[in-house]
This record gives structure tokens, sequence and C-alpha cells, in this order.
């Protein structure tokens, strides 16, 4: 294998255009991989005239090569022959796929130019839309024909065999974050100078407004919080959740409590602000804002979940409290900001084990391997 020198291409398909976890991950891999081994072209979906390109036009800032993928709407069956025609422009040698919508149509692209394709699931949605559970269902399918599985983590290769996908197609490779990005990013000075002045903690979350984030528990825990702290949490990112959210916000009493930033793009500036980062999920793969705060020595709450916990240890790399429990969480927020030496522990600790066990560069090595693997099958 190490005498196979061609170099390979790889198309990277995101579902997403805005930057999103599996978004910033596709970003990660593409930088740090050996550029002299392996090309990467990133090609997302533009279905709408106003759709965001954020991936495809910060990959290009980045130096890589990209393509749009034009549709007349989110269901167009057009767009599978369009990629295959930019497939074989592009001459791609494997084609990567991100998100259930990617899976679909670049499975099927992908068996029209004879190329295998990989998936990376990066965490099985739920959703209150029946249109797109729909959708995610028949992704569920295709993902099972897909040649490679590559799931983030054990928790999600559990899941994709609940689902049939067969063992033999999975390969875990666990998420990888770039340490590089976060540790030369600088902290938000105007929220620092406002956190000294009125002494105040910040509680924080980063990701997308959505169901199964179970942001409804940290609001509510908010409200049990700030009898005691002088605190404000801080929600960064959008989604279909945000207005049922500000509902609750004012239900609670707590408008002067909570901050909806909506997306940043200096996330991790205002990230390196928190006092507490929390994430109180009921289901996720292995959650790169994790790592991200981890990276950032920002200590980590996070549900007691698969994935979660495959990179959270209770109490040596952060807290874990179980899912769905609002007053168990509001107690273990307003013990960590009211123990500092607590604090620091965790932060240093979850430091060293995200540098060690999930640089981006590692995990680039480890899918060069599979790409190898996959070009030499296929001639």
């Amino acid at each position: 294998m190490e005498g196979h020198l061609k170099k390979i291409k790889v198309l990277q398909f995101g579902s997403s255009n805005s930057l999103f976890g599996a978004e910033r991950w596709i970003l990660a891999l593409v930088r740090y991989s050996d550029n002299s081994k392996v090309e990467h072209i990133i090609f997302t979906i533009k279905d709408a005239p106003d759709s965001p390109i954020d991936l495809v036009e910060r990959a290009r800032e980045m130096g890589f090569a990209t393509d749009l993928i034009h549709a007349s709407g989110p269901y167009d069956p057009g767009t599978i022959f369009r990629t295959a025609s930019l497939i074989r422009k592009h001459k791609i040698d494997i084609i990567h796929t991100h998100g259930y919508k990617s899976d679909i149509i670049g499975y099927l692209a992908a068996r029209l130019t004879g190329i295998p394709v990989i998936s990376t699931p990066h965490g099985f949605e739920l959703s209150i839309n029946a249109k797109l559970n729909i959708y995610q269902k028949l992704g569920e399918i295709f993902l099972k024909r897909i040649d490679s599985v590559v799931p983030v983590s054990e928790g999600l290769r559990k899941q994709c065999l609940d689902k049939g996908i067969s063992d033999r197609k999975i390969k875990v490779i666990k998420n990888g974050v770039d340490i590089l990005e976060v540790e030369e990013i600088a902290p938000d000075e105007k929220i620092i100078s406002e956190k000294r002045e009125k002494n105040i903690k910040i509680i924080g979350y980063v990701g997308q407004l959505i169901e199964r984030k179970g942001l409804p528990n940290l609001i509510k825990a908010m409200k049990v919080v700030t009898n005691s702290v002088n605190a404000r949490l801080l929600l960064i990112g959008e989604g279909v959740m945000r207005q049922a959210l500000e509902k609750t916000v004012k239900e609670e009493d707590l408008v002067n409590h909570v901050d909806f930033l909506g997306f940043r793009q200096d996330r991790l500036a205002i990230m390196k602000c928190f006092d507490v980062f929390v994430l109180p999920s009921y289901l996720e793969g292995l959650p790169r804002v994790v790592m991200e705060a981890m990276a950032a020595r920002v200590p980590v709450i996070a549900s007691d979940i698969p994935g979660i916990k495959e990179i959270v240890r209770h109490d040596d790399t952060g807290l874990l409290v179980p899912a769905d429990s609002p007053d168990q969480l509001a107690d273990i927020i307003s013990g960590l900001v009211k123990n500092p030496e607590k604090a620091d522990r965790l932060r240093q600790n979850a430091y060293h084990h995200v540098r060690l066990n999930h640089s981006a560069e590692r995990m680039a090595k480890e899918y060069h391997k599979l790409y190898e693997m996959h070009l030499l099958s296929n001639e």
C-alpha cells in the first residue's frame, strides 16, 4: 500500500452549506490531510437562491477546490445526475458523504460513475417534521448500501448496527478537533471586561437549536442557578426551536439572564469566555463542540449518554448529568461555578485528553488509510 503513489481525489459532500458541526469537521479533515497524497474537493447543494454557501466559501478561502450542485428545490432528482457530471468533470476517485441527503444523492451518483462511496454519520436526528423524518428514513436505507460507513464514535457504531448496517462495512474513526484553530483564537475582550465589571458567571452552549439538544432543560436549570449565582446563559446557534425556546425564557422570567446570540463566526472567541460549557442533549455522536470546549480549556457539563461518555469521563474530563434532569443539571452547574479549584482541574485534564486522543491530524491519517484501501480495491 505504501508503494501506491497516485494522489487520491476525494469529494467531500456536505449536506448543509452552513458551518454546523459536520461542516466544521469536513474543514478540519481537509486541513490536516497530507495534500501530497490526497486532494480534497468540497461540494454542497444550493437548492434555493438564498441558500447559504458558507462551507464552500470557507473551503475556498482555505485554498481547496470547491463546486456547487444547483437544484430546483430540496427534492430535485436531477441533482443526482448533476452530481455525477461533476464527479466526472473533477475525475473524482472516492465520494465521502456527510448526512442523509448527501448519502442518498452521493450513493446514486457514485453508482452512475463507478466509484466507491464512504459515509461518515455524525449523529442521527430526532425530528418533529414528518417529511424530514421520511427523508431521514430513506437515507438510512441507502446507508446500508454504501461501501464503508465510518461513525465518529462507538455509540454511533451501535446505532448503525441497530439500523441494520452490516458490521463488516463499519469502521469507527473517532471524531477529531482542529486544536490549532481553537488555540489561535483570543477570548472576546468585551465579554471578559463585562464579566469582571459585573462579577458574572457565563454559562454557554454552542450548537443547533433543535429538539435533540435538550435546551428547555438547560433554560429550566438556569431558573434555579440564578437564585444563588449571578449568571447569564449565552446560546450560540440557530435552529427550528428558537421561537419555542424564547417563549420558555419569557415563561420562566429569565429574559435578563438568557441571550440568544444566533449563528456566530466568532463562536470560539465567545466560548473562551464561558465559565462552563453545557450540552444537555438526548442524542449525540461524538460531539466536536465538546472537544472544542476542552481544547479552549472550558470545563464541560454534558448529558450522560452514549457518544458524550466516550470523551467526558465524570469528574475527570468533565461532569455528566442524566439527560432530562433540569434540577440535577442546575445543582451541578451551581456547584461547579462555585468551586474554581475543581473547574480548573477538570479543564486541565480535558485539554490534555483531547490533545492526546482527539486531534484532527490523527483523524486525517486514519481516513487516508481508508481511502487508499478503497482505491486499491476499486482498481
